[in-house]
Formats: structure tokens, sequence, C-alpha cells
């Protein structure tokens, strides 16, 4: 069996092998591989292969530079190869990128990203580092149902056809909203064709995101509310590449009665109390989108309920398994110009000490919440 490391950086992996050392450029669907060490006889150098994917965004076939056909590959429904065409055994090996577009390593595993997928078991090898809000069976792919369903990074499953559209939803939201953005808060409203409005209010803060209002009243399906949430991060942000891993997600005040009587009950930070707010609650299936979309998993859940003036108030709390340390935030202290202060410069140095913190975080007036926040060591 021949050994080999592969480096992964963004749009560019090199790969070394006994005797052989080549990288691979990649934009989008096209693959461009480059050797420096060992090219092979038989494949002119650099070579090109543009992918044409299938319906599930796997690759069927590779084309060269020339539209010649490199590889032909169908595939069964959980990922193993059905049949498999190519010009020349050679060329097929240098094939990474298949079921799902996604890559098969030399282990015959599928990497997603947080978890390993083996296409024979139709499993996962690990569990859903997320519990079981994907269903009770941690290592089951997509709930078993891959013809409607897809994993982009082995956290949580979604709906193909949710996920064909999100691009036409997500210009619906850019094109037929109004967006006031004062700070990392966004005002973002929608008037439909019977002048029904709906008004989303949220505050994406690099440590903590504050949903504030988000009533979504008119009946189209043209946008979700994780779509709206989406598209108000790019405008704080500038793109989603650069939001920062937040600590906590924080939906304050929730007035949805069936969120209301589903969490009612259920004990803070237990299995079940995340299990049915992310699987049975409009919030929670939003907050599960929108957490998906950026690559965040939920560690644990807690509920709140402060007085109000005809009923409690509801805060509920989703804490980030994997939020950004402290150490490479951008920690703003008083000039407001971007930059950071002494005392920011302070609290990245403090943050570095590799401990657990307990932090009070102001939401509302009268309202704190109480949450635990770990620093590591973030270069």
């Amino acid at each position: 069996m021949q050994h080999g490391e592969t480096r992964y950086l963004p749009g560019l992996e090199l790969h070394t092998r006994q005797g052989e050392a080549f990288a691979v450029l990649q934009a989008e669907s096209c693959r461009c591989l480059v050797w420096s060490e060992g090219q092979p006889e038989g494949i002119a150098g650099p070579q090109w292969r543009y992918g044409v994917n299938d319906l599930y965004d796997s690759s069927a076939l590779e084309l060269d530079g020339e539209a010649r056909i490199i590889t032909h590959e169908g595939y069964y429904p959980f990922g193993g190869t059905a049949w498999w065409a190519g010009r020349s055994a050679l060329e097929a090996g240098y094939k990474t990128s298949r079921y799902s577009g996604r890559e098969r390593d030399s282990s015959g595993l599928y990497h997603y990203g947080l978890r390993y997928y083996a296409p024979w078991l139709a499993r996962w090898i690990n569990p859903d580092p997320a519990g079981d809000v994907d269903g009770l069976n941690r290592y089951a792919m997509v709930r078993n149902n891959p013809v409607t369903r897809e994993d982009r990074n082995g956290l949580v499953g979604a709906d193909k056809q949710a996920v064909v559209a999100e691009p036409a939803r997500r210009q619906f939201v850019s094109q037929h909203f109004t967006h006031e953005v004062e700070g990392h808060t966004v005002r973002s409203t929608y008037v439909d064709q019977n002048y029904v409005e709906s008004r989303f209010t949220n505050t994406y803060e690099p440590d903590q995101w504050l949903m504030e209002h988000n009533y979504k009243k008119t009946d189209t399906r043209s946008f979700f509310a994780s779509d709206v949430a989406l598209h108000q991060l790019e405008l704080v942000y500038g793109s989603l590449d650069r939001v920062p891993r937040p600590s906590t997600i924080v939906r304050s005040n929730v007035v949805n009665l069936e969120a209301r009587d589903a969490l009612a009950g259920l004990e803070s930070e237990s299995g079940e109390l995340k299990r049915v707010f992310f699987d049975e609650t409009p919030n929670g299936k939003t907050t599960r989108h929108l957490m998906q979309a950026m690559k965040l998993e939920p560690a644990a859940v807690t509920v709140d309920f402060q007085p109000g003036i005809f009923k409690p108030q509801m805060y509920i709390t989703v804490h980030v398994a994997n939020a950004m340390p402290e150490a490479g935030r951008l920690v703003r202290s008083g000039n407001g110009d971007g930059h950071s202060t002494q005392a920011g410069q302070q609290a990245r140095s403090d943050s570095r000490q590799g401990a657990d913190e307990w932090r009070d975080f102001p939401i509302a007036a009268g309202v704190r919440v109480h949450y635990r926040k770990r620093s590591e060591t973030w270069l």
C-alpha cells in the first residue's frame, strides 16, 4: 500500500507520495494538477480536469481541456460506486472529488469536514458532534433518506429541495426587503402584496448573536427566517466568510406559543431540551438552519424566564461548541475606528490563559444571561 500526505489550503492541495509531489489548484468544479516531482508518463502536465456534477452534486463526469472524457462514474443512493469508466486506470487514480462533491481518500472514507462517512456501511464512523438534533441514531446518514436529504458538513441533514432553492431565496431577501444597519444591529422589513409586514431585528456582536424580533407574518415560501439572518450577517461583516463564530445565540422574548408549550417543563442544558428545541419548534428549526449554514455546532440549550408585564418572558440561549476563541477576535474598546486599543490587547492576552470563565451578558433592560465561555489558544 502506498502512503502519502495531503495538505489542504484554501483553493490548494499539496500532495506528496513516494517519489511524487504535485499540487492541485481548485476553483469551483475545475481542478488543475501540477507536478513538481515524479510526473507520471502518459499524463501531460499541467492537467486540467473539469467536473460535471449530477443532481445530487456528485462528480459524474471529468473532462480534460478539450472536453474529452477522463472518467465517468455513477453512484448508489448512499454513495457506493455503481459503475465506473475511464480512459486510463492511471488518470482515474487521480480523481478525488466524488459522491456529493466530497473527497474520498485512499481508505475509502468520505471527508465531510466534521465527520468521516463510510459509504459501504451507509453510516458515519463517528457519532454526531451535535448530539441527537438530527435523530436518535447519531450514526445514521441523513436519517436514512439520501434521495431527498443531504448533509453538507457532517452535522445536520437538510432537505435537498430547500438547499437547491437557497440562492433564489437569498436573492429575494436582497431585492425585496428594506434593511437598516446600525453598527451590529440590522432591521429588515418586507411587505407582501396584501400589505402584511414581516419584521426582523437582530444584533450580531462578535461574541453573541441576539435575535430580538423575528416575525414572519406572510405565507410566502420565497424566503425563510434563516435567509434573512444570513443576509443580515453579510450586511454587518461584508461577507459570511468574515463572520466570527459567536459563543452564544440568544432568542429574546420568545412569544411563539408552539415553542413555549414544547419547551415548558424541560430542564435547561438537557439533551431532551436541545432535541425538542431544534426538531419541534419553529425558532429551533430556524436556528438550526442558520447554524448549519455557518458551520456552528450546538453544545447546549438553556431556557431562562424573566418577569413580564402580562406573562413571563422566555429567553432561549444556544451555546456554541466551536465558538471562536476570544484571542482571535477584534476587541473594540472605545475608539470606534475598528482598531484594538490597549484594553483590547489586554483582553486578548488574558484569553490565552486557556481557562473556562463564567460571564454575565446584558441582553435587555434588567435582563442578563449567565453563560460559560472557553478561552483557548488561537493563532
